[in-house]
């Protein structure tokens, strides 16, 4: 029965180990420090910003700076910068080597084009354009590369400040800024050449921006500003496709007029095709076909729905005589026939949705659970890319001591966020009655930013590389409730006096 393929995935979320230890230690000693520092008890929620705080915001990026930093001297990891480091075997291959490939082929004034010197659209452009304008300016090297990186994580640190202040008070704020900068995930994948580094400062200003109208404050031509910064936003993860969605939700809690609501829905949406249309342009020249941001959307649809898939894994690709199986598609794509893999793909993608709803029901959710489960299946992401990216120099791979520790300090980390932020859900649902207009409008716009960009992985590949945007929407809200238990939370019976 489909209903039991479930079951496993529901499984993973109850198994206990020793990071259920640490969470409830961790917990634990934070409604402990009270009693330790008799004077957070009289501590208030502190909403107006000083000197002292933004002193402490500095010295948490200086942190987080001095640990990033750290960690690159830690790995050893370098990315490709040419097709001939990769064609000749002096380096390892992983897609986000691609990603540095085509940013310092830019620089030559070459762009998106393979180690054979066809034209290519398989991934997202926003990234490697961006890198490689500054590869042109500063430099093709890795001095830049990270340079550039600091950069975009120290806008995304002061972004979550600004969001969570806004969201609940400076001290909340912090704290998100904190977790943000130590986050083990957020530090190992500071080395390599990820799209997230542009777009998590880009979708969080956009969000910023909505929080700031939804404060009261006047943005002229907001909704041109949302087009453009949301645009370019999907066009380095198309995972923000449904911004124009948020942006009318906003409006509608903001209870503006139905027919301002619907203008600045198809304003934002329009002017995201815009931001698209050039790369549009040059897709349909080399193809024919309208590609609006990648050739591998409707393949990797294909791939993740089908007879043998599962939520967490495909286990092959699919063989003749398995249902949804092409000959010509197998044919198209060794070919490099893009408009023909495009056209079969989607064809085939719809055909077993269409003919097999309740299993592709089941799927999805299989999808969405193991997406955000904290198990060890295929190891931490960030971990075996970096190691994939060295395989062809043993001396520069972490040890195998090395990579188990990091790997099981990520996972116990994601672990306590994850557990905690069903926590931070529950307390917030049970003060929801006690926040003002602006704090509720204000959760709900971001509530709807974090549920539609799960709801997608209904449908695409539960990659969990693709939870790493969402995850500081959780320390967010983890962060508040972490506050809580440290500075108002009463587990002991008062003393009458």
């Amino acid at each position: 029965m489909n209903e039991l393929r479930v079951l496993p995935f529901l499984h993973e979320y109850v198994k206990t180990n020793y990071f259920t230890a640490i969470f409830v230690v961790l917990l634990t000693l934070l409604v402990s420090f009270k009693y330790w520092l008799p004077s957070l008890r009289r501590k208030k929620p502190v909403h107006s910003l000083s000197n002292r705080k933004i002193i402490v915001l500095f010295l948490i990026a200086l942190a987080g700076i001095g640990i990033r930093l750290g960690w690159i001297g830690f790995c050893h990891y370098r990315p490709a910068f040419s097709w001939s480091e990769i064609t000749e075997k002096k380096h390892g291959w992983t897609e986000y080597d691609e990603i540095n490939i085509y940013a310092s082929s830019i620089a030559k004034g070459e762009w998106f084009h393979n180690s054979e010197g066809r034209a290519v659209a398989r991934r997202p452009i926003g990234y490697p354009v961006v890198l490689g304008l500054l590869y042109s300016a500063l430099g093709t090297s890795t001095r830049t590369l990270y340079g550039s990186s600091l950069v975009f994580y120290v806008l995304t640190m002061i972004l979550i400040w600004a969001l969570t202040r806004q969201l609940f008070d400076e001290q909340v704020g912090l704290a998100a800024a904190a977790l943000f900068s130590f986050y083990p995930l957020a530090i190992y994948s500071f080395s390599l050449p990820l799209d997230e580094h542009l777009f998590l400062p880009l979708w969080y200003f956009g969000i910023y921006l909505l929080f700031r109208e939804i404060k009261g404050d006047k943005i002229p031509f907001a909704p041109l500003w949302y087009g453009l910064i949301f645009g370019y936003a999907t066009m380095t993860r198309t995972h923000t496709v449904f911004m124009p969605l948020v942006v009318g939700f906003t409006y509608f809690l903001m209870k503006r007029p139905f027919v301002k609501i619907v203008m600045a829905f198809f304003v934002v949406w329009i002017v995201m095709q815009a931001v698209t249309l050039p790369w549009v342009i040059r897709n349909y020249r080399e193809w024919k076909i309208i590609v609006p941001y990648t050739t591998s959307s409707w393949v990797d649809f294909y791939n993740a729905n089908n007879s043998i898939v599962r939520g967490n894994s495909n286990a092959r690709p699919l063989r003749k005589g398995d249902e949804g199986y092409r000959k010509d598609f197998q044919e198209a794509q060794k070919a490099g026939d893009v408009a023909k893999v495009q056209r079969i793909a989607k064809e085939e993608t719809v055909r077993w949705v269409k003919n097999h709803p309740k299993e592709f029901m089941f799927l999805s959710l299989e999808r969405v659970l193991h997406f955000m489960a904290w198990t060890r299946e295929r190891g931490l992401w960030a971990i075996d890319l970096v190691q994939e990216g060295m395989k062809l120099d043993p001396a520069r791979l972490l040890s195998a001591r090395s990579k188990k520790i990091t790997e099981e300090i990520g996972f116990a980390a994601y672990y306590t966020l994850f557990y905690s932020f069903i926590l931070a859900l529950v307390w917030l649902w049970r003060r929801w009655t006690s926040f003002d207009q602006v704090r509720r409008r204000s959760l709900l716009v971001a509530g709807a930013c974090f549920f539609l960009y799960l709801a997608e992985h209904f449908i695409i590949w539960p990659e969990r590389k693709y939870r790493y945007p969402i995850e500081p929407f959780m320390m967010m809200g983890v962060s508040a409730f972490f506050i809580y238990l440290v500075r108002d939370f009463k587990p002991l019976p008062q003393k009458k006096r």
